[in-house]
This record gives structure tokens, C-alpha cells and sequence, in this order.
């Protein structure tokens, strides 16, 4: 796919910026002062040119179309030659003529994202609404947030990117290893020529497959994530190993991998683990290891319940395959780099942390009345199991942690302090309150904690949020509470 140096992508940028504002007419001179590298009007031609060479193969209109000399209205010279450069059929047009139809289609054209995910561009352009056929989006949102949160929050290191990577961080420092694998793993069952005569029974196979199993990356002691290690102890201890070598055999050597998987399935007995860990040694752009009873409850997380733990089957395995494919498309629409079907594994496997930002919002204690989830009593009974959907709003700690910095862990209402009546046990404990609730914000908002923020014990937390016409203030509260003493 063509590049852009810095120039052209700055003049990609207003283009598309133009075409958002449905601006499908621009002068040079006009476009030459939109960009902030210092270029005249004479050479905005040479650097539109490759736009249009990179529109042309992701699909898209010739963009330099839109770009036009002030006095005629028309593209510049150098536009009728692109078409000769990029085998595009002028079908005996003039040079107006292919401008106004390039015009139209680009006022047209419903897929300018295409250009800007190219680019890696942040312009916000419309683009068709993903339907997903397994995960549910807002769910996965609030994972993605939430494994954010807990690896550049609890687990940050010096240098580390402030956002949620699969290329570097502790995401990378955890997970990375798996390419390491894959590789190391495809090379041992690569060297096997699998087109002798009799390779499949041979005894260099099964100490091949041995080998790729036993495979521990550097520091990790294994404690890698890919290998169920009781499957390392199976086949040592497997007894008739004709029939695996000859499974083996018929995925490497051929194609159909339905087959293969099933002769695997025949030869160890099921073992879900055992069995896609060679899949995805043979070709881990489109397979992953199947941990059963681990990704069915982190599957759960993100709204996709499937019956691949239920049995080691074909069928079960290509719809735990779809699911994770679909998760690798949600992360890339969501993060910058390049996202394998290797990175969703790996977020899939880290959904865990889910549970420990759960108990990092708990212990937070910030609670408002709109987060609160209401307990239904049932025929005079309690403890029934009830699952609730509610709008969260979102906290940042750091915000949290200066209120307390600022106002103390004190009471602002009542004086109240935890460390004094407890101890050790109260020390540091307090309810942050905001003053404006954020349930009321129209748009996301910075707030200032010496002044939006106050800390409060729970009695008077709730309290000052038991009013039925808006939220109570701490000076309101403290009259209550001075009156009740008179």
C-alpha cells in the first residue's frame, strides 16, 4: 500500500476534514494555509497526487478532485494524467468532465474511514454500524476500560504507554511470549518432512510433538498460559501413539483440517487444550489454544456465552474461533496498533482482572444514589440471585485520591474519622462526594477536587443524598445536624 510522508498526510487530513464539512470544493492557496508546514499553492499539486494514488486502492474516490485552480474551477494539470498513471479508463471524457464526476463521488462515497484508519487519523468520520454476532459491545467496553485500568494503574512501570498495549507495558511483559511460541513451536513441526513415506508412524514425530509442548520461554518458568501442563505428562505417558503421529500427520501434510482435528480428538481422548495447541502451531494467524474451563467464565464477561466447553468438537472449536475473531476486531477498532488474533487470546486470557477492578471500585467507596442497585425482597424472602444492568458513571482514582490529599479523611459534615475510632483498620478510609453529581453532567467533565469534591463519612454520604429534589449541600446537612442538637 502507497505512504505519505508528513506533508501529504497533513494534506490528507484537511481534505478529509473538508469532506466531513461537506466542503467539496477547495482552492489551493486555500488548502496550501490549512496545513502547518509552510508550502506555496504552486506545489500542493505534487503533493496531492499520492492521496489520490492511495484512495485508488483502498477503493475510494480520487480526493485531489476536490482541489481546484481559483479562476477555471477546475483540478489542476496534473489531474487528468493521474488517471493514465493509475490505469484508470478516462471512457473519452474532457478533463471538466472527470473532475464533476470525481466531485459527485466523492460527495457520495460512505467510506472515507477507510482512508482515515489508513492514515490513523482521529477525524471522526461516519462509518457503518458493526453488527456483533457474538460479543455485546457495551460489555466489552467496560472489560476493555477495566483490564486498562488495573495493568496501567496497579502494575505501571517507568516508560510504560499510558493506554492499554499488546506491543509493550505489562499487557506485552505477560502475554508477549506467546509469539515466541508460535514461532519456536512452528519451526520444531515444520522441520518434520511430512512428505516421506512413512513420516506418519515415525517416532520423530511424537518427539517432535514433544518438544513443541515442552517449549518454555525465557523467564517464565513455566508459567505460561498456552500449555495445560498435564497434557506435557499425557504424552509421555501415552501408550499408543500410531494413532496420534497419524493425526498429527494429517493436519501438517494436508488440508483438511476437519479431519485432523477429529483423528486428534479420537487419539487423546478429547482434550480440548492438547488438541488446538497444535492448530495453532500449524498457523496461528487463524488459530488459538482452547482453554475450556478458563475462557468459558471470561467469555461470560464479555456477553458471549458458548457451548465450546460443553465438547471437544469441529464445530465448537471454529465458533470459539468466530467469537475470538470477533474480539480481535473489537480492540482494533478500538487501539492503534496492529491487533493478531494472538492479542485477543491474550485479552480474552487477562479478563480476570475484570474481577480485581471490582473490588478496586468497591473499595473506593465513591458512591452516588444513581449507582446504587436496589435489593428486591421476594414473598417475604431474601438471597435470591438477581442480575442488574445499570448506568455506571465513570471515576477516575487520581481524582479521588487528591480530594482526600486536599480536604483530609475527616467528615466534612459531622468530623468523623475512621483512623480514630479504629485504628489501622480506618486509616486512609473515607467517601468521596461530588457536588454536582455526575449522573447530571451533559458532557464528560474535568473536575477540580478542592472545590467539586468533598470527603464524607456514608452516614452523612447518604443522607445528603436522601433529598427527594436534588442533592442536599454539606451546609444544609450541618443545619440538620446542629438543629438535632439544640
Amino acid at each position: 500500500m502507497s505512504t505519505l510522508n508528513e506533508i501529504e498526510r497533513q494534506f490528507a487530513e484537511q481534505l478529509l476534514l473538508a469532506v466531513k464539512n461537506k466542503e467539496f470544493s477547495v482552492t489551493y492557496s486555500v488548502l496550501a494555509e490549512r496545513i502547518s508546514t509552510p508550502v506555496i499553492p504552486l506545489n500542493v499539486g505534487r503533493n496531492i497526487e499520492n492521496i489520490s494514488a492511495l484512495c485508488h486502492e483502498l477503493g475510494l474516490p480520487l480526493l485531489s478532485a476536490i482541489v481546484v485552480n481559483k479562476k477555471t474551477g477546475n483540478a489542476g494539470d496534473g489531474f487528468y494524467p493521474l488517471y493514465e498513471r493509475l490505469g484508470i479508463p478516462t471512457e473519452g471524457m474532457s478533463e471538466k468532465e472527470l473532475c464533476y464526476k470525481e466531485q459527485i463521488a466523492i460527495r457520495d462515497c460512505k467510506e472515507w474511514y477507510k482512508l482515515e484508519d489508513a492514515l490513523c487519523l482521529q477525524i471522526g468520520l461516519p462509518r457503518p454500524k458493526r453488527i456483533w454476532l457474538y460479543i455485546k459491545p457495551d460489555k466489552a467496553e467496560y472489560c476493555l476500560h477495566a483490564v486498562e485500568s488495573i495493568l496501567t494503574e496497579r502494575y505501571h512501570r517507568e516508560g510504560d504507554p499510558a493506554l492499554l498495549s499488546f506491543a509493550s507495558g505489562e499487557l506485552a511483559r505477560r502475554e508477549r511470549y506467546k509469539y515466541n511460541v508460535a514461532k519456536q513451536g512452528k519451526d520444531i513441526m515444520q522441520a518434520i518432512s511430512w512428505g516421506d513415506p512413512g513420516i506418519e508412524d515415525s517416532k520423530a514425530v511424537f518427539q517432535a510433538a514433544g518438544n513443541a509442548l515442552r517449549i518454555i520461554p525465557e523467564g517464565w518458568d513455566n508459567q505460561q498460559n498456552l500449555v495445560d501442563w498435564r497434557d506435557v505428562d499425557y504424552i509421555w505417558d501415552m501408550k499408543a501413539t500410531r494413532p496420534f503421529t497419524r493425526a498429527l500427520h494429517k493436519l501438517f501434510a494436508t488440508d483438511d483440517e476437519k479431519t485432523a482435528f477429529e483423528a486428534l480428538s479420537k487419539a487423546v481422548g478429547g482434550r480440548f487444550a492438547f488438541i488446538s495447541y497444535f492448530f495453532f502451531l500449524k498457523n496461528p494467524e487463524r488459530y488459538a489454544v482452547m482453554r475450556p474451563q478458563w475462557f468459558a467464565k471470561q467469555l461470560l464477561k464479555l456477553g458471549a456465552p458458548t457451548t465450546c466447553t460443553d465438547r471437544c468438537t469441529w464445530e465448537n472449536y471454529q465458533l470459539y474461533m468466530a467469537i475470538l475473531r470477533e474480539v480481535r476486531d473489537f480492540l482494533q477498532e478500538r487501539i492503534s496498533e496492529t491487533i493478531t488474533l494472538i492479542d485477543a487470546h491474550s485479552f480474552v486470557f487477562s479478563l480476570y482482572l475484570v474481577d480485581e477492578y471490582k473490588i478496586a471500585v468497591r473499595e473506593e467507596g465513591d458512591v452516588e444514589a444513581n449507582d446504587l442497585e436496589t435489593r428486591v425482597i421476594v414473598a417475604g424472602t431474601e438471597g435470591k440471585r438477581i442480575a442488574y444492568y445499570t448506568t455506571k458513571y465513570e471515576r477516575k482514582p487520581q481524582y479521588r485520591k487528591e480530594a482526600i490529599r486536599i480536604h483530609g479523611c475527616r467528615c466534612a459534615v459531622c468530623g468523623f474519622d475512621f483512623a480514630k475510632m479504629y485504628g489501622d483498620l480506618g486509616k486512609g478510609f473515607i467517601e468521596v462526594h461530588h457536588v454536582v453529581p455526575l449522573y447530571s453532567l451533559e458532557e464528560e467533565t474535568v473536575p477540580n477536587p478542592a472545590t467539586d469534591m468533598v470527603c464524607l463519612c456514608p452516614n452523612c454520604h447518604r443522607m445528603i443524598h436522601r433529598k427527594k429534589d436534588g442533592i442536599m449541600t454539606v451546609e444544609e446537612l450541618k443545619r440538620i445536624i446542629e438543629s438535632r442538637k439544640n
